[in-house]
């Protein structure tokens, strides 16, 4: 026992870490649905919405009539209206996993999940970074994953879809490694690599747009290992891929006519639309080829290229807000780079994949133009490409500790006796600080904030509910995520003529309709009742203000009445 103690050291201590990390990240979901369940984000509300409905086994739409006369207007930011029925507009993994499992343990269950799975993730982090560098850069790799900022705050925020990706991604890749490695029976190994197709297919069900980097990722592992793949475990891995997306498909057929479709985006039918005009107004060459291009980049590169827009994104989501990590990526990138000559196969690989996938995650998202912080202009922890470019992140964290390793190498023997144990731990402290610091209190969007004003609207929103009939309809531009589904919601700017169009319909219907929002300064309801809304025969009165928060309650009234 005392051997294999040993022998396991890091496992154990990294297993200690993961129960305890269960709780830290746990935490902040458990304080914020404990009693009532509100989160911070429209996509957060509307996975725990539809996975409770998946949990109870019911049906990932509902129906809406009044739809059918506002042109599918009365629904949230993260869910999708077509012709009256309302389904998820993201993907589905999430809503399926934490449903299924929803039914088995309870619902309860479902906003802790994630931060079970973080846990998980590191162990399979650990698992594949001992097989490419070595175990002792893994075990501080995966001591450093914990309190990675990024990581830490999406583990913690519950249930948007990234960091359940990651822990899959990772499970998939570690069962990979394991079968083709592992000296097991060849029936182990076989059935390592079916699990691992399954993972990976989970992993492309709860995000199926990161195929865009896994699929080169996928190739790339493929032309440096394919003598230790063979035939049959290439067959188990895409049979047990192929088992996992099924429920995908299912649901997409379902909801979304047809299997290829998606909640948000059409492009299996821009392809069809594509094709059909080129063909019809010409057929020659050129028209195919100017086709495909278009097809690329509507499937490759659906959020533009823009090299200017990447790199000032990049700066901004890594180089500035993580300077911590990626200064010594950066400098742990350059000298496997300085001694690429006798660096070991698996590390050139490693490295080589880190470069692509941050490439294409670069450019894909970071030529778009990303502003889902209500603060304009600031660089947030809570802003999507965080989230987005986590892989990025997490793939650093061994070229980080190659650095240090390297650093602390160059120090004469006797120094490293005494100053080593001194500096791994001033490391480790200093590295924590950071990325707690950064994860919690980070500006606006910091766990701390974030907490505090869900709290704060479990205090006000019922206050706002009282004040609504049952039948009312809100138009809400960013407080969907609170009123919904508790009331329906219109989730458009009250400025807008769509909204003012819907309203009147709703009026004549005989739906209230009111408006939640930001206080409306004197000027603003001048504009409206004296130009907007007046032409719809509506006005707008003040319900309720509430100055501590800066909201307002609104109600649009027909002014024939």
């Amino acid at each position: 026992m005392t051997y294999n103690l040993k022998k396991n050291y890091h496992t154990f201590v990294l297993i200690l870490f993961s129960i305890i990390f269960l709780f830290g990240y746990s935490w902040f979901s458990y304080q914020t649905t404990k009693d009532v369940v509100y989160f911070a984000s429209p996509d957060a509300t509307a996975n725990y919405f539809w996975a409770k409905r998946f949990a109870n086994g019911e049906s990932l739409y509902y129906f809406e009539p009044l739809n059918l006369t506002v042109d599918d207007a009365v629904v949230p930011r993260s869910a999708r209206s077509d012709e009256g029925l309302v389904k998820p507009v993201s993907f589905l993994g999430i809503v399926l996993i934490y449903g299924f499992l929803g039914k088995i343990f309870g619902v309860w269950i479902i906003p802790l999940l994630t931060s079970f799975f973080a846990c998980l993730g590191v162990l399979f982090f650990y698992g594949i970074i001992k097989k490419v560098f070595d175990e002792k850069i893994a075990f501080w790799s995966a001591l450093m994953m914990f309190v990675l900022a990024p990581y830490l705050y999406y583990a913690s925020r519950g249930m948007l879809h990234n960091v359940l990706f990651i822990d899959l991604a990772l499970a998939g890749a570690w069962l990979f490694v394991c079968s083709r490695d592992a000296l097991w029976q060849v029936s182990t190994r076989n059935v390592a690599m079916l699990l691992s197709g399954i993972m990976f297919g989970l992993a492309v069900t709860t995000r199926t747009s990161e195929l865009v980097w896994l699929v080169p990722v996928g190739i790339i592992i493929f032309i440096f290992y394919a003598k230790k793949i063979t035939a049959t475990k290439i067959i188990l891995f895409f049979c047990g891929l192929f088992l996992a997306v099924l429920p995908m498909f299912y649901y997409n057929e379902i909801l979304y006519g047809d299997f290829l479709n998606f909640g948000y985006t059409q492009a299996k039918e821009e392809y069809l639309n594509i094709n059909n005009n080129a063909v019809e107004e010409n057929n020659s060459l050129a028209a195919v080829t100017g086709n495909m291009s278009a097809i690329t980049k509507k499937i490759i590169l659906p959020f533009g290229f823009n090299l200017k827009n990447a790199a000032g994104n990049f700066i901004s989501y890594y180089v500035k807000i993580f300077w911590y990590l990626f200064w010594p990526a950066f400098f742990g990138g350059l000298w496997i780079l300085y001694d690429w000559q006798n660096t070991a196969k698996n590390k050139k690989i490693y490295f080589v994949v880190f470069v692509v996938v941050s490439l294409i995650l670069g450019i894909f998202y970071g030529s778009w133009h990303i502003q889902d912080s209500i603060a304009k202009n600031n660089i947030t922890i809570g802003n999507s490409y965080v989230r987005y470019w986590l892989p990025m992140y997490l793939m650093s964290l061994p070229l980080a500790v190659l650095f240090f390793q390297q650093a602390t190498s160059l120090l004469p023997r006797w120094q490293k006796v005494l100053f080593k144990p001194l500096i791994a731990i001033i490391f480790i402290v200093g590295f924590f600080l950071l990325n707690f610091n950064t994860a919690v209190f980070g500006k606006n969007e910091g766990l701390y904030y974030t907490a505090r004003g869900i709290n704060a609207n479990k205090i006000l929103t019922p206050r706002v509910l009282t004040r609504l009939e049952d039948n009312a309809v809100v138009i809400t531009k960013y407080l969907d995520k609170f009123i919904w589904p508790r009331r329906k919601v219109m989730a458009i700017d009250i400025f807008s003529e769509q909204a003012h169009v819907a309203a009147s319909r709703l009026v004549e219907l005989g739906s209230p309709v009111y408006y939640y929002g930001f206080i409306l300064e004197p000027k603003h309801l001048d504009l409206l009742n004296n130009d907007r809304l007046k032409k719809f025969n509506l006005q707008i009165v003040e319900t309720e203000v509430y100055n501590e928060q800066k909201l307002g309650l609104y109600k649009l009234v027909d002014l024939r009445l």
